[in-house]
């Protein structure tokens, strides 16, 4: 049996973007965030609030569902001054356990360093 989704029209494309950032220009980290994980409900609530609590900014987010799984992959930035990777990365275990998903968080200079050689 499959559930019925209501998608808000803004989600529709999976695509939902933010153009500005309220973090200082040179305290800026950037970082790529992925979510995997079976679907169920509530699993983008979790991870947003919880990012939200720690101040980080959403940029960009690509969401799908493939089969039972979920995924997505964000696009976010924080302020160096208030945080470093490791404290985030630790600030997400509790949401990674009580969803029972995977949140991989990576500094988008990995990824530009390694398109890059």
């Amino acid at each position: 049996m499959h559930k019925t989704r209501v998608i808000p029209p803004a989600a529709a494309t999976g695509r939902i973007r933010r153009q500005y950032s309220h973090h200082p220009k040179g305290n800026t980290v950037k970082i790529i965030i992925t979510v995997t994980g079976i679907d169920h409900e509530g699993i983008i609530a979790a991870v947003t609030t919880a990012l939200a609590e720690r101040k980080v900014n959403v940029l960009d987010v690509s969401q799908t569902i493939m089969g039972e799984y979920f995924t997505m992959i964000m696009h976010c930035s924080f302020n160096k001054d208030e945080q470093n990777l490791i404290d985030l990365q630790e600030a997400m275990v509790g949401v990674e356990r009580e969803q029972r998903v995977q949140i991989r968080i990576q500094a988008e200079s990995i990824f530009k360093a390694m398109h890059t050689l």
